[in-house]
């Protein structure tokens, strides 16, 4: 773990997970110690999106060893944009980060989300293209393909300016992260995209940080279907953009 003063904030993680039986236990058990040897008071919350497995049962049973973790489930698989609303609602800690399962980004660079909050920041996205940044294994070429295209589309689509749309690593003030998914829409691949494009139109300072990545492969990716629902949800984005829902009230969520 990168040293850091010890935080005075507090901290909520937020772990979204669908069939994750595997690996949701040490992921819970890295959080934790993290948690610990930070000297970082806060919580975690596990939102089960609909798990047909035992990610639901494996994750209760860390949490009646340790009051620290929540259980956030439904029975329906809605998507990871559903699951990291849900489990913004049911934060309440001063930083919001939310992570994936795989831990493809150490629990240990929420150092540099915390550090970057403490210097003013609403919003930290987490980078594997800028300088600094340490990608130990590179995705198989076909998902490198589909992840260049997608950035390529939500960036002129969007006319968004960052260098890593789809990072699953992020943070929050508090009041960055009601803001921000008060008026998210989308379900699907797409909702990083639009969590930017809504903290631009909100005027939040966006940090890039850049982070230490290792691929995690993942048979549940299906280039054709997911490149087709992502152009789908693209263009819902641009749609509200120029509706002015992020500039309104919450509307529906899209899948």
């Amino acid at each position: 773990m990168q040293g850091v003063e010890r935080a005075t904030e507090t901290l909520a993680v937020i772990v979204p997970a669908y069939n994750e039986s595997e690996r949701i236990e040490e992921a819970l058990s890295q959080v934790l110690r993290y948690l610990d040897e930070a000297g970082v008071e806060g919580q975690v919350i596990v939102v089960d999106d609909g798990s047909a497995d035992e990610t639901r049962a494996l994750a209760q049973q860390v949490a009646t060893g340790d009051a620290r973790v929540h259980i956030v489930r439904y029975d329906t698989n809605r998507g990871k944009g559903y699951a990291v609303r849900q489990g913004v609602a049911a934060a309440d800690a001063d930083v919001i980060v939310f992570l994936d399962a795989d831990l493809s980004t150490p629990v240990s660079e929420i150092d540099k989300v915390l550090a970057a909050v403490r210097e003013g920041a609403d919003l930290v996205i987490g980078s594997r293209f800028r300088p600094g940044a340490n990608v130990m294994q590179r995705q198989p070429l076909l998902r490198r393909t589909f992840g260049v295209g997608f950035r390529w589309l939500a960036c002129s689509m969007l006319d968004l300016s960052v260098s890593d749309v789809t990072c699953g690593f992020k943070g929050f003030t508090r009041d960055a992260a009601r803001r921000v998914f008060a008026l998210s829409t989308i379900n699907g691949w797409a909702f990083d995209a639009e969590l930017l494009v809504i903290a631009e139109k909100l005027g939040l300072k966006v940090v890039e940080a850049p982070i230490t990545w290792n691929d995690c492969r993942d048979s549940r990716v299906r280039p054709l279907a997911n490149a087709v629902e992502a152009w789908r949800q693209l263009r819902a984005i641009r749609r509200n953009l120029r509706e002015g829902v992020y500039e309104g009230s919450h509307s529906q969520a899209q899948e």
